[in-house]
């Protein structure tokens, strides 16, 4: 029987396995779908099947590799999921780079860390 440490250690792990996984396949390409809805002739519903196997998939993985380390390895499997959770989160929602209109003009930037037109 696990200690409540470790079982509260490993409901944290299943926590970072999940947002992880539900922030690549779900949370990121639904923002970019509802910012280009018109461009996808494909509903949103029908694409959200699509994306739940990997989903899930991930999810099988990161949970077979935390279940395969050992308890001084799994602290730092849940500081790697924890700062990939952080990484992927940051890249998606602060480092979005302001192309413009896509139209075949060349895109000038000024600010070149954002990606704006200066």
């Amino acid at each position: 029987m696990l200690n409540t440490d470790h079982q509260k250690n490993v409901s944290v792990g299943l926590l970072l396995a999940t947002a992880l996984a539900v922030n690549l396949f779900f949370l990121t390409p639904i923002s970019l779908y509802l910012g280009n809805s018109e461009e996808f002739i494909t509903p949103l519903q029908q694409l959200l099947g699509w994306w739940a196997l990997p989903a899930l998939g991930t999810l099988l993985v990161l949970m077979v590799l935390g279940m395969a380390c050992s308890r001084k390895l799994y602290q730092r499997y849940l500081v790697l999921l924890a700062s990939l959770n952080l990484l992927i989160w940051f890249q998606s929602n602060v480092l979005v780079w302001d192309y413009g209109l896509l139209d075949g003009r060349n895109i000038s930037s000024g600010h070149h860390w954002r990606g704006k037109a200066g």
